[in-house]
């Protein structure tokens, strides 16, 4: 497959107890993204079960002065005990094909404070972190959230979806519905290109 300067994409694998539709939403957006950010490093973390919008630019706590919320982003604090799969993907240029890196786990058991000062540009400057929810084969909801990292450049957004007969968008943040369907749509694209 070719999208761009890419000749293969990163999808998502299926795990136990995935929902397969979500898991193909979900590797639309990761399509979408790639081909429009075009980044050196691509980050996908699936999360035992849903979690909710709290969590986009959420950085930790404080005993001294409560809940953080940083301009600039942090690696979310999910403990590890809720991390069901994390892989690593860097470009190889010359191929034009994203191959599997070997890093250390984004997330660590640590005090929630410790966690203001992992700032995500520091595991990349060119990068697109992709968190989903796992478990979408037994539950009515899922759930992504995106960081994009672009040298200075720092964005996030977060979608909840709910499953009724398919899945559809319910919640948005940091980016608008419109926005959303219309990266869905160009993944959909992507992939059958």
């Amino acid at each position: 497959m070719s999208v761009g300067r890419f000749t293969r994409m990163v999808t998502i694998a299926r795990m136990e107890n995935d929902d397969d539709h979500f898991l193909s939403l979900v590797n639309r957006i990761i399509f979408a993204t790639i081909r429009d950010l075009q980044p050196t490093d691509v980050f996908v973390t699936r999360i035992d079960h849903w979690f909710d919008h709290k969590w986009l630019g959420f950085s930790g706590r404080s005993d001294l002065v409560g809940i953080h919320r940083l301009e600039r982003l942090n690696i979310p604090p999910f403990m590890p005990r809720r991390v069901l799969s994390h892989h690593s993907y860097t470009l190889d240029e010359g191929a034009a094909v994203f191959r599997v890196a070997s890093v250390p786990p984004l997330h660590r058991h640590q005090m929630s404070h410790e966690n203001l000062r992992r700032f995500i540009d520091r595991v990349s400057q060119s990068a697109a972190f992709i968190w989903l929810s796992g478990g979408t084969a037994d539950a009515d909801q899922g759930s992504v959230m995106v960081y994009n990292i672009r040298a200075e450049a720092q964005s996030g957004w977060y979608a909840s979806f709910r499953r009724t007969d398919d899945w559809r968008i319910h919640k948005v943040k940091g980016l608008s519905t419109p926005e959303l369907s219309s990266l869905i749509e160009r993944g959909a694209d992507a992939h059958s290109a």
